[in-house]
């Protein structure tokens, strides 16, 4: 009875009471650390999320590909102008006319083709999207799942109709030019779209275009486009442009996301690092202004095993406390972030990323782990009041 008694005098309660301005400096410091990591991570990963419609949606149905008159296998040598544009011309009719076969192939344009743009937190994405003939529009539409939700279809020369998420993104409304500052007033948006692939269709303006493509509609089978063109006869090289699910996603993880995971990656480890020492500076002063407090412990009759699991608890409520209030905070940050930053722009995130809560947590574990040698080096030196009079 007595024994119970005097152990549970080892309360972590009475710690915290007798030296709140001290947890309060703990618990306030991790929180603040954990919650900033959270929201940077969420903020850049936001930009990986805006660029999914084009890195899964656009290819899932629309394949663009820029070939070189060498895979083409088009040779002009010797040819006047006249007779080089239309061994051109035929050799493209008669490569579409192969495609057109493929069982999974719709249909096949080569047509000019402008840019689409998506505007994020930082940087931005441009997308190939088709420059098509009027009564091309409405099928095309129709087969990427384009809804005309404002506005008419294109009817004349320059017209566009644009996706609701991108005139949003870029300040845009029915009416409006088009990247004014690149093609002035080449292009007038006359309609708004509902898609889910940022989708953008209207009519050349002369040949104001970001290039010629073949634009390949196809069901949703093909993710390597190179694979089909091999068994027509066709063989890519390092002069084309190809925009399948494969290449584009390659592309991207290059020039983006590999880019933003390295960015995570360190930062997670540097404020691991800074934190980790900072908490440990923080812990040993704590653990000397409570040398005389833990010796009396001992002297009273507490093992250093009873000191430890009192010692590991404060470290664990003060941990706990730290974790709560930083899903509170940053769950509520994040939310203020979307409906301020985010929805405004069209832009898209998402709160929950599994390997980031992941990677918190290890860095927690690991800086408990590194609290462990002052914890440890601290009782091996606890000597009892008589001993200490000694």
């Amino acid at each position: 009875m007595y024994m119970m008694k005097r152990r549970s005098g080892l309360s972590t309660i009475k710690f915290v009471k007798n030296n709140k301005k001290k947890v309060f400096i703990v618990v306030i410091s991790l929180t603040i650390c954990i919650m900033c990591m959270y929201i940077v991570n969420f903020m850049l990963q936001s930009i990986k999320e805006s660029g999914k419609p084009i890195c899964e949606n656009i290819p899932r149905k629309v394949i663009y590909a820029r070939l070189s008159n060498k895979t083409l296998g088009i040779s002009t040598q010797g040819m006047t102008e006249e007779e080089a544009t239309e061994a051109i011309r035929n050799k493209r009719e008669e490569f579409i006319k192969k495609l057109e076969s493929v069982d999974s192939i719709r249909n096949v344009y080569y047509t000019q083709c402008l840019n689409g743009v998506i505007r994020n937190v930082v940087g931005e994405y441009w997308y190939n999207q088709p420059l098509l003939d009027v009564e091309e529009i409405p099928d095309y539409l129709d087969f990427i799942g384009a809804k005309l939700i404002s506005g008419r279809l294109p009817q004349t020369d320059g017209e566009i109709v644009l996706d609701s998420v991108v005139m949003k993104n870029n300040g845009y409304q029915v009416g409006d030019y088009y990247l004014k500052d690149v093609w002035d007033e080449g292009f007038k948006i006359v309609g708004e779209l509902e898609s889910d692939s940022y989708a953008l269709c209207g009519t050349a303006n002369g040949f104001m275009n970001s290039g010629w493509y073949f634009v390949i509609e196809h069901d949703g089978s093909i993710q390597d486009i190179d694979k089909v063109l091999e068994k027509i006869g066709v063989n890519t090289c390092e002069d084309d442009v190809i925009e399948d699910a494969i290449h584009v996603k390659q592309d991207y993880d290059r020039e983006v996301g590999n880019i933003i995971d390295s960015i995570v990656d360190y930062m997670f480890l540097g404020v691991a690092i800074l934190v980790a020492f900072a908490i440990l500076i923080l812990f040993i002063s704590f653990i000397r202004e409570r040398q005389n407090e833990l010796c009396l412990y001992r002297s009273i009759g507490f093992s250093r095993g009873d000191i430890y699991i009192l010692m590991m608890k404060e470290l664990g409520f003060m941990f706990g406390l730290s974790v709560v209030l930083s899903v509170i905070a940053t769950y509520g940050m994040m939310v203020f972030m979307k409906a301020v930053m985010f929805v405004p722009r069209g832009l898209i995130c998402a709160y929950y990323y599994p390997d980031s809560i992941i990677a918190i947590i290890a860095m927690l574990v690991l800086i408990l782990g590194i609290l462990q040698l002052p914890v440890i080096y601290t009782i091996s030196r606890i000597r009892t009041v008589d001993k200490m009079e000694d």
